[in-house]
């Protein structure tokens, strides 16, 4: 199947096309039979005219100059003559004799007979005889012409097919691309939301089942987006619920002695630490923040502080929601300012927007960097016990950057003398 084309526009034009030349084959075929019919019926009436006439001519003849005249009224493809009997005494067995016999009766009104002759030299020919006066028959031998060569198709017939080919696969593509539009609305809304951008949707439109395909792609993703949400606010509950609690036994253990005071504290803290994530965690997970065209080198530009550098770029602009996309850059920010004292960022590309956010730190070890964006995942290497975080930073800014149907991916730099960390965005095109 090497020549099928692969598109639905080209199946489709390809089956109009054939479908087209066996149609108009089909005609030809058909034309051509009726076309041989109608050519050897009226062969067949000049025929039987031909033979009325010579037996007009002979009735009135004088019947002694009958047989001279009979012998000069042949040619070399029809010969006429007088005898006392006819050559066919009745209509012969060909399918075609007994017409010719009955139209030759009546276009003269007497006896006469029409059949078929032996072939001689693989020629047929027809036989007639025609009652004279007197008792006398004229015969008649005819000789028919030798079938001929299939006519080709000429030029107006192939001119017309290529016209009406011309036509129908301009109607054909006209119809396809209509119709596959809705079909490449839904891919890509179907790769966004498998890049995670829950708020993918597709217009509802084109032929009956396209529209019922959208329309479950739509509610498919709202049940999922209604679940994420619901799951990001119970993390976000429990985060929030754990603080009170927390906090009162933080104050508790305010009171006891020096030694068992310190270690109980410290506890306390790294769970209030992990509580402030799971909240942040559900906040941006649970984020209802209506998404708007924003530029995206002015939001990079306005955060970069303490250490962050952004080079100079063109207007960058993407479909997105401002706080969240803000929380998702803090979140990278903050991570190259507390590990490697900063890092350069550049944006990149044309149909996507890239961001790339480049450090001095001391990177994340080869065997970790698929794990490392996961939720409450930490490197002892790189995070001390005064850097704080439960790991929560990067999976963060990675839920966030999923929802706008982006991509986070952090790879070490080359000379091993840091983390590269690179954005991807779809550009609004709005």
């Amino acid at each position: 199947m090497r020549f099928v084309p692969d598109t639905l526009g080209g199946r489709f034009a390809v089956v109009l096309v054939v479908a087209l030349l066996a149609a108009n084959s089909l005609a030809l075929l058909v034309l051509g039979s009726e076309r041989s019919r109608f050519v050897r019926e009226a062969r067949e009436a000049d025929q039987i005219a031909r033979f009325a006439a010579v037996a007009d001519v002979l009735a009135s003849v004088d019947p002694t100059l009958a047989a001279d005249a009979a012998r000069a009224l042949s040619t070399r493809a029809t010969r006429f003559s007088i005898a006392a009997t006819p050559t066919p005494a009745a209509d012969g067995t060909d399918p075609r004799a007994p017409a010719l016999g009955h139209a030759l009766r009546a276009r003269l009104g007497r006896a006469a007979f029409v059949a078929e002759a032996p072939r001689r030299h693989g020629r047929r020919a027809i036989l007639a005889a025609v009652a004279l006066d007197g008792g006398r028959w004229l015969n008649v031998r005819h000789t028919l012409p030798r079938p001929g060569r299939p006519r080709q198709v000429g030029g107006a017939v192939v001119l017309a097919l290529a016209l009406s080919v011309v036509a129908v696969l301009a109607v054909a593509l006209f119809y396809t691309r209509r119709m596959t539009r809705p079909l490449k609305n839904l891919r890509a809304a179907a790769e966004r939301a498998g890049a995670g951008d829950r708020t993918a949707r597709v217009t509802v439109a084109g032929p009956r089942e396209v529209r019922e395909a959208s329309a479950a792609f739509n509610a498919m993703q709202q049940r999922i987006e209604d679940f994420d949400a619901e799951r990001a606010r119970t993390v976000a509950a429990v985060g929030h619920d754990l603080r009170t609690p927390i906090t009162s036994l933080r104050i508790r253990a305010e009171m006891l002695e020096d030694g068992a005071r310190d270690a109980f504290v410290k506890t306390l803290d790294e769970m209030r630490v992990i509580a402030d994530g799971l909240l942040a965690w559900g906040k941006a997970g649970a984020d209802t923040e209506e998404a708007a065209p924003l530029d995206l080198t002015a939001l990079l530009t306005e955060l970069a502080s303490g250490g962050i550098t952004v080079s100079d770029a063109p207007p960058a602009m993407v479909r997105g929601r401002p706080v969240a996309l803000t929380r998702a850059f803090s979140n990278l920010f903050e991570n190259a300012r507390r590990y490697a004292d900063g890092a350069t960022v550049a944006l990149l590309g044309s149909d996507t927007v890239t961001i790339r956010i480049t450090d001095s730190g001391p990177g994340i070890p080869e065997d970790r960097l698929s794990d490392i964006l996961e939720p409450f995942t930490r490197l002892d290497d790189a995070r001390g016990a005064d850097t704080g975080g439960a790991g929560l930073g990067l999976s963060i800014a990675r839920t966030i950057l999923l929802a706008h149907g982006g991509t986070l991916t952090l790879k070490n730099r080359e000379d091993q003398a840091g983390l590269i960390a690179t954005v991807t965005l779809p550009r609004h095109r709005g």
